[in-house]
């Protein structure tokens, strides 16, 4: 999550990228301020990207991936959306300005992408671009991860992800991928994991448990 509980603040300059997002009860990311201006900060100058996200929303709260609040100045890059059954790539509500959404890779095995966009809701992935104009140079596709149902999410060749990336994405000097492989091996890909040679690193992704207390945060 990236909120800010308190009135009259702001948590900026903030970058999510190369996670492994998987199997959360509700959206397997929240972002913004929940209750702005009223009873909440804001959320600006945040980059999201090269993420990957599976099966999140497992309760079918209608959430999918991401739950989306107010915000500025946001960008949503480079990150593969595996929806679950329900198909919901995702819901946002009172959102501000400067949100730029795009070469995100989105699948859905029975090609369902439900989306709630600050009131316009949607029902397919062309309709995202037609309705909302989100998404610019994203691509719907399987992203082939070698074995998703025992936690590894490495992409194999044939997959949607590779090289579908926004290539003018300014990376950490050395930066690398989950798995602690270059992140930059050629023409970038989307997601967590960056196609290429394999290192000594194995990681496989299980199940774990998370309390934020208390909540909302206290100021100290």
């Amino acid at each position: 999550e990236v909120g800010c509980e308190h009135t009259g603040k702001s948590a900026s300059y903030i970058t999510v990228k190369n996670n492994v997002i998987v199997d959360n009860e509700v959206a397997g990311l929240a972002l913004g301020g929940y209750d702005y201006p009223e009873n909440s900060g804001v959320v600006n100058y945040v980059e999201v990207r090269n993420n990957t996200f599976y099966k999140n929303d497992f309760l079918e709260e209608y959430t999918g991936e991401f739950l989306f609040t107010y915000m500025e100045q946001v960008e949503i890059s480079n990150n593969i959306f595996y929806l679950n059954d329900q198909g919901v790539w995702g819901y946002a509500e009172n959102l501000g300005t400067g949100i730029w959404v795009h070469h995100d890779v989105i699948y859905q095995p029975n090609n369902i992408v439900q989306l709630d966009w600050d009131g316009t809701s949607t029902e397919t992935f062309l309709e995202i671009g037609s309705m909302l104009a989100l998404n610019a140079g994203g691509e719907f596709g399987d992203p082939l991860f070698a074995h998703a149902e025992t936690g590894d999410f490495h992409i194999m060749e044939g997959s949607s992800a590779i090289g579908y990336a926004y290539q003018q994405t300014v990376l950490q000097p050395g930066e690398v991928d989950f798995y602690g492989e270059a992140r930059l091996t050629g023409l970038l890909d989307c997601g967590a994991d960056e196609l290429g040679t394999a290192t000594s690193i194995s990681k496989l992704i299980k199940p774990s448990v998370h309390s934020v207390y208390p909540n909302p945060a206290e100021e100290s």
